[in-house]
């Protein structure tokens, strides 16, 4: 999510971030033209649901024992979602690149007569409702919806001030964070992470959530209207 902020309430923003953060240097001027991707166009829904089927299938093999699938997962540590969760994740960001489009990016973020296809910039709040939704539904995994920053204490790459991801937070009390789009930072390599909080910050790649929600509160969200025309591009 990467809307237009102006330079005074971005100087604001960025020396509150920075004393809760020693290390994290300011954010350099965002360029307005993202590098474009091109990307798979989105997979059938026979193959999405083989994706969530082998996943799954993982899930069982490490739940073996487990009273029922739900208590499996609470119990699971973070080495363990993410072993079963992993695979599939290249196919659901296909699967979403593939429904993008300006009307689910968020507002001013792009305009109709700069939208590309599969472009990420401005889609990483329906992108992430989405994948709640998937993970709640087909793997019975509880996450928490957040807003907030972005942010690298090294020149990894550009800061993104508004951005949107998932958190996970392991019995074991490892906080997982979840984002299929974070290649909206510009000269980021990456386009999905799930990782710990913990090694993420050695990494100098830090998400700072300002908004947490929790996912029975999303309808009720300004995300959600443009969420069911990602789910209306989907099932087109």
């Amino acid at each position: 999510m990467l809307a237009d902020i102006d330079p005074q309430r971005r100087d604001q923003e960025v020396g509150s971030l920075k004393a809760n953060y020693p290390g994290i240097s300011a954010p350099t001027p965002q360029d307005p033209e993202l590098t474009h991707r091109s990307q798979r166009s989105a997979v059938s829904g026979i193959v999405q649901h083989k994706i969530v089927r082998e996943s799954q299938a993982s899930l069982a093999i490490a739940s073996r024992g487990a009273p029922n699938k739900q208590a499996s997962m609470a119990a699971r540590s973070g080495q363990a979602l993410r072993t079963a969760v992993q695979p599939a994740l290249g196919e659901f960001r296909a699967v979403l690149a593939g429904s993008w489009s300006a009307e689910t990016a968020y507002p001013g973020s792009v305009t109709p007569s700069h939208w590309s296809a599969g472009n990420p910039r401005g889609q990483c709040g329906v992108s992430s409702v989405w994948l709640a939704e998937v993970l709640d539904r087909e793997y019975s995994i509880g996450s928490t919806f957040c807003r907030g920053s972005l942010i690298f204490s090294e020149d990894v790459a550009e800061d993104l001030l508004d951005h949107c991801w998932l958190e996970i937070t392991a019995e074991s009390g490892e906080e997982l964070v979840l984002d299929l789009t974070c290649d909206q930072a510009h000269g980021f390599d990456r386009q999905i992470i799930f990782d710990s909080r913990a090694d993420l910050d050695q990494e100098h790649v830090h998400y700072i959530p300002s908004e947490r929600v929790d996912i029975s509160d999303l309808p009720s969200n300004p995300v959600w209207p443009r969420y069911q025309k990602l789910l209306r591009n989907i099932a087109d």
